[in-house]
């Protein structure tokens, strides 16, 4: 076989190449989607698995919280009883000091004999005060 009898049977199934170059790629794309498609399966199955496990936890936790609630409550002592901190030793100082303010009169305020006058504020000096000279600068206009 001579090249140009290669070349015309190339040029009559050129179509082949790319058909078997797209083949080839659709095994390998099979080959791989099948390994993702594997791997998505095993990641759904660790989420689904996450997610049990975290409502467990919360259900386990919600129990303990209310064993704990029953455990403090059968455990606290009476909170009715009271407190070693009184005020009785402070009654007595409180007494005397709301009856010594209500038996002592009020004294009256020395007021001036006068009206009071109250100092004045710095005035400017008297040239500042006078009311400016009135100029016309139209005079000299026709």
């Amino acid at each position: 076989m001579t090249l140009a009898a290669a070349l015309g049977i190339a040029r009559r199934v050129w179509w082949a190449f790319p058909v078997a170059a797209l083949l080839a790629a659709l095994l390998v794309t099979r080959g791989t989607l099948a390994g993702a498609k594997a791997e998505l399966r095993a990641e759904r199955a660790a989420h689904e698995t996450t997610v049990a496990n975290y409502r467990a936890a919360a259900e386990r936790r919600k129990a303990s919280d209310i064993a704990n609630v029953a455990r403090v409550r059968t455990n606290r002592p009476n909170s009715r009883r009271k407190s070693p901190m009184t005020i009785r030793p402070a009654l007595p100082l409180c007494a005397l000091i709301l009856l010594s303010a209500c038996g002592a009169r009020p004294q009256p305020i020395p007021a001036a004999p006068g009206p009071r006058i109250c100092p004045a504020f710095p005035m400017p000096p008297e040239e500042l005060m006078r009311a400016p000279v009135k100029r016309d600068f139209l005079r000299g206009t026709p």
